[in-house]
């Protein structure tokens, strides 16, 4: 007489393994996914950041030399757009008198990436 094998519940376990296998898959994908956003997100404040710090500068470069005071400088403000994309943004200019007629211009744009993060 052939003995068969037990085979009881095989199926069923075959069933849970593969579920778990495809939970786990579905986890790991999701929270790629995840980063991938955040990372899309961060490089677009960044991209519009240095748009804006780039209009800033060509806006003081096309004024007259003389022009360019603090009080000037102090009026200046980021445009709708990009306050409207860099979450509590803020625009801070600074101007070195290194020489007679030399000054440094610095345009730094600062924002809120993430809870408790400044970006900038």
């Amino acid at each position: 007489m052939k003995r068969t094998p037990k085979t009881t519940g095989f199926i069923l376990y075959e069933t849970i393994m593969a579920m778990v296998l495809t939970m786990a898959l579905i986890l790991g994908i999701t929270q790629l996914l995840t980063i991938v956003a955040q990372q899309s997100r961060q490089a677009c404040q960044y991209a519009v950041a240095i748009q804006e710090a780039g209009n800033q500068m060509e806006e003081l470069v096309a004024r007259n030399w003389h022009e360019i005071t603090m009080d000037h400088l102090s009026t200046m403000t980021l445009s709708k757009t990009s306050s409207a994309s860099l979450p509590d943004a803020k625009l801070d200019v600074d101007v070195v008198e290194e020489e007679d007629d030399v000054r440094r211009i610095c345009v730094r744009i600062d924002w809120c990436s993430a809870p408790g993060q400044r970006s900038g």
